[in-house]
C-alpha cells in the first residue's frame, strides 16, 4: 500500500502509537498515522507506517513499511494509555456497579472487582458477614455478565489474606470455579505481612499456599507485588500459571522492598506491570516501565553479576506481559494478526511535548525517548478494540 500524501515523510516519521493492556498493563508501539477505506459493509481505518511491538521470541521488534488495517473499528486511566485495568472497586456493592458502568460506557477494557474485607480493617470500612460478602459478590458478577460486554469483566477481589478469613477466601475460591471468574489480590508484599499470616494462618506452609489451599490460585490469578518470594512460593506460582502484577513505584513509595523480576521470569512466571494507585502515586504506565528499570538497576548495584531488565524486556511487560498477566493474550498484547486492536498513537513532536527530537533520531531513539521522558501530552490517541476513545490528535492530511 502506498503511503498517503498530506504530510512531509519527516513529520510522519515523528508520530507513534503505543498499544497498552495494564492490570495492570501496554502492548505495542507504532510509527503511523490513521487513513480510512469504507466499502458497502464495513468501515476501515488503515494505519501505515512502521510498528514496533512485543512477541514472545523478542522483547521489541520493529517493522518498517506496514499497514495495518482496523475493522469496525476522557478519563484519566485512559488517557495515561492504560487500555486494560483491573480494579479493586470498593467493598461497597452500589460503588462497584457503578464503576462497572462507568468502564462499561467509557470503552475500557477491564476486570472490575468488590473488595473483600472482614477482619483487621477499620471498623467504618470492612463487611458486616461472609454471608453478606459472598452474597454482594456474586451479585455483582451477575450484574456485570448481564452487561454482556465484550471488554468488562468481573473479578474475584479478597484484599489480601490478613483481612480475610479462612471461610471467605474459601467462599470466594468457589464462586471463582462456579463463574470461572479471574482472581486478584496481593502476596508478600513486605516482611511485616507475612510475617502477620503466618499467625494468621498457623497451618499453611506459606501466605502463597493460603490461596492455594483456598482455591483462588489458577492461570486467571492476578497477585500483586510477591515481592519477599520462597522459592517454593515461586514454584507454586509457576505450577498454577499465576501471573504477577509488578507495582515498582508503590514497592519503592511504601519502602516494601525490590522485587526480582528476573528471577520470576526465569521461572517461567507471568508477569506485567502495575501501577496500584495508591500505594503508587501514579496512573502513568509510563511511571511504572521508568520505576522498573530504577528497581531492576538497584538489584544491580546490589548484586554482583546481576543481569538488570533492559528497557526493551520492561517495554514487553508493560504489553505483552500484561497481556499474559491477565489471561487475554490471545486478543490482545502486540500487533499479531487476528488480535484485538488496543492501541495509543505517539505524537513525539505535538505542541508542548517534553521530548526532544533530532533529524537523525532513529524510530529506536525515538521510542526510547517517549518510554523514558514522555507523558500524557505525547499520547493523541487511544483505542479499545478498536475504537478510538480519546482523540487530541489534529491531523489533516
Amino acid at each position: 500500500m502506498e503511503q498517503p500524501t498530506g504530510r512531509p515523510d519527516h513529520e510522519l516519521s515523528n508520530v507513534m502509537a503505543c498499544e497498552n493492556n495494564s492490570s495492570a498493563i501496554g502492548s505495542t508501539a507504532m510509527e503511523s498515522h490513521p487513513i480510512h477505506a469504507q466499502d458497502e459493509k464495513d468501515t476501515m481505518k488503515v494505519f501505515v507506517g512502521t510498528f514496533v511491538h512485543a512477541t514472545r521470541e523478542s522483547p521489541m521488534v520493529i517493522l518498517t513499511d506496514m499497514a495495518l488495517g482496523i475493522l469496525n473499528g476522557k478519563e484519566r486511566i485512559v488517557r495515561n494509555g492504560t487500555t486494560t485495568a483491573s480494579y479493586f472497586a470498593s467493598l461497597h456493592l452500589p460503588a462497584s456497579k457503578v464503576l462497572a458502568d462507568v468502564v462499561h460506557a467509557r470503552g475500557q477494557r477491564a476486570l472490575v472487582g468488590k473488595v473483600n474485607m472482614i477482619v483487621n480493617c477499620p471498623e467504618y470500612y470492612q463487611e458486616s458477614s461472609i454471608e453478606e460478602s459472598l452474597a454482594e459478590t456474586e451479585e455483582l458478577i451477575c450484574y456485570i455478565a448481564n452487561k454482556q460486554s465484550p471488554l468488562v469483566q468481573p473479578i474475584i477481589t479478597p484484599r489480601f489474606g490478613i483481612t480475610c478469613p479462612l471461610e471467605q477466601l474459601k467462599g470466594l475460591g468457589q464462586l471463582a470455579a462456579k463463574y470461572d471468574c479471574h482472581i486478584q489480590s496481593h502476596l508478600c508484599e513486605t516482611k511485616p505481612e507475612i510475617a502477620w499470616i503466618k499467625e494468621l494462618f498457623p497451618s499453611n506452609k506459606s501466605y502463597t499456599d493460603v490461596y492455594d489451599s483456598t482455591g483462588l490460585l489458577g492461570e486467571k490469578t492476578i497477585m500483586a507485588h510477591c515481592v519477599w518470594m520462597e522459592e517454593e512460593e515461586l514454584n507454586q506460582l509457576k505450577e498454577r500459571s499465576v501471573g504477577v502484577s509488578h507495582c515498582p513505584n508503590s514497592n519503592l513509595s511504601i519502602r516494601s522492598g525490590h522485587c526480582d523480576v528476573r528471577k520470576l521470569l526465569k521461572r517461567g512466571i507471568k508477569v506485567g506491570l502495575g501501577t496500584d494507585c495508591s500505594g503508587g502515586y501514579s496512573p502513568s504506565m509510563l511511571d511504572a516501565i521508568r520505576r522498573a528499570m530504577h528497581v531492576s538497576n538497584t538489584l544491580a548495584i546490589q548484586h554482583e553479576n546481576y543481569t538488570y531488565l533492559s528497557l526493551s524486556e520492561i517495554f514487553r511487560l508493560a504489553t505483552l506481559g500484561g497481556a499474559q498477566v491477565v489471561h487475554m493474550e490471545d486478543r490482545i498484547g502486540n500487533f499479531e494478526t487476528g488480535k484485538e486492536f488496543d492501541s495509543l498513537l505517539i505524537d513525539v513532536e505535538v505542541p508542548g511535548s517534553p521530548l526532544d527530537i533530532f533529524s537523525k533520531d532513529s524510530t529506536e531513539d525515538k521510542v526510547q525517548k517517549f518510554l523514558c521522558n514522555g507523558d500524557d501530552r505525547n499520547i493523541v490517541q487511544v483505542y479499545v478494540a478498536g475504537k478510538c476513545l480519546i482523540n487530541n490528535w489534529n491531523y489533516s492530511g
